[in-house]
């Protein structure tokens, strides 16, 4: 699964935490958990093996793998290719209190589909329970990613983390110690959905059939009560106050945003969390950047003072944008195209590594304006049919689209005073308005 999509979507995330490590004798130890993961995957079955290459998954292929790694910690991933993508990780270690761990990343919306949620849920249970009853388990559970990200669990980061009840989720997995030092008797009686003992002495707990509605009233309800059941100090109101929060919280939020830089603010989303990506959507729905002010009418275009203004204005495409270019090109490969739709990322780039609060102003002053402001220009030049009027003094150098003379150099220089500067007066915006108020007839 992509970065990208994982940071854009929700997942179910599925995480079971072993005492003992099954290749303390060596590779064929996994095989029970292969088997497991064959009989009772269904539609999440693992097609390929990644390593320093994608190759088809088998047993016997994975075995291979292992016996090649060597040292305290082996990793193993395994993916789904095909729709569901599915993604587990398998983390082994020769010592610790948790000698195994599985990741199971799944999206979320497989378990929405219309018709279909029950039998996949009962599926994944099949899956965690197979996977407990070959390893035994000292704690696990499944759930929404966003809801995860904004509580407690620290196995969420740690999975060395003391097998503790901090919340409460869809799917929970209590290992035998767990229950012994919780009290038996008092697990088992838990409010719950669905509750079952496993082989070892653990304990199957869900709060809802599905986790489709993890964020529902009554789906917060029913975790409150089992975490109040489960833990003395927490009271069943206190819970379900503070989940009612988080379903807030994530409450789906729809966009408001300035149209010219739409594409741009999805981008800087990206940079949050997913359990923050609701409220940072309503944080940009209230954010327009200033109007587009670097330009003037045709009848004050001022006229060419350099020497030689066709050399000048070849040196800004020759010189000046192929720096940019070349300094971004492998951070920003469309930058190599020199097309509109390269600013966008362009913007994203300036934005997510603050140029102005990273390099000395001489520097960003000497090179970086001129580089950004020839390139924003020549993107002009070349696809809204402008054409260069050179100054001596850059900032007065224009790019003349239609009725109008535009200060690219300018818009570079406010655009790099610091790293919301990239927002404030993005090439993106600058672009666009003047492709607007170019008109239709426009190159394009």
């Amino acid at each position: 699964m992509s970065g990208l999509d994982y940071a854009r979507a929700d997942t179910l995330d599925v995480a079971l935490f072993m005492n003992e490590n099954p290749l303390a004798s060596g590779p064929e130890g996994i095989e029970p958990v292969l088997a497991a993961i064959d009989e009772h995957a269904a539609g999440l079955a693992p097609d390929r093996i990644a390593g320093k290459s994608l190759t088809n998954y088998s047993r016997a292929a994975v075995k291979r793998l292992i016996a090649r790694q060597q040292g305290s910690k082996i990793v193993l991933d395994l993916l789904r290719r095909a729709d569901p993508e599915t993604l587990y990780t398998m983390s082994f270690v020769r010592s610790g209190p948790v000698g195994f761990w599985l990741r199971i990343v799944i999206p979320f919306d497989y378990f929405e589909e219309a018709g279909r949620a029950e039998q996949r849920s009962r599926d994944l249970v099949s899956l965690v329970r197979a996977l407990c009853e070959v390893c035994r388990p000292a704690y696990g559970y499944a759930h929404s990613k966003g809801d995860l990200m904004s509580g407690s669990d620290p196995h969420t980061g740690d999975p060395f983390a003391p097998a503790e009840v901090y919340e409460v989720y869809w799917l929970n997995v209590y290992g035998a110690e767990m229950v012994e030092r919780k009290g038996r008797e008092r697990v088992l009686s838990t409010p719950a959905a669905h509750l079952e003992e496993l082989p070892g002495g653990g304990i199957l707990l869900l709060t809802r059939p599905t986790p489709v509605d993890y964020a529902s009233e009554e789906a917060r309800s029913a975790q409150a009560q089992a975490l109040a059941h489960l833990r003395d100090d927490v009271s069943s109101e206190e819970a379900l106050a503070r989940l009612r929060e988080r379903s807030a919280k994530l409450a789906h939020v729809t966009r408001d945003w300035e149209p010219d830089i739409a594409d741009l603010l999805e981008l800087t989303l990206d940079s949050v969390s997913y359990s923050e990506r609701q409220q940072e959507t309503a944080r940009l729905n209230a954010y327009r950047p200033p109007e587009v002010t670097e330009w003037r009418p045709l009848a004050e275009l001022l006229p060419s003072d350099a020497e030689d203004p066709a050399a000048e204005a070849a040196r800004y495409s020759d010189l000046y944008a192929e720096q940019l270019a070349a300094l971004l090109r492998k951070d920003v490969p469309a930058v190599m195209e020199g097309g509109p739709d390269s600013l966008p990322r362009i913007d994203y780039h300036f934005w997510r590594f603050d140029y102005p609060g990273t390099f000395p102003r001489e520097d960003i002053e000497s090179d970086l304006v001129r580089a950004v402001g020839a390139y924003l220009g020549e993107v002009m030049v070349n696809h809204l049919g402008g054409r260069w009027v050179s100054r001596r003094n850059v900032d007065e150098s224009q790019v003349v689209v239609g009725e109008r003379a535009w200060l690219p150099f300018l818009r570079a220089r406010r655009y790099l005073h610091s790293k919301e500067s990239a927002l404030d007066y993005s090439l993106t915006q600058f672009y666009r308005a003047a492709a607007r108020a170019a008109g239709p007839d426009a190159a394009s």
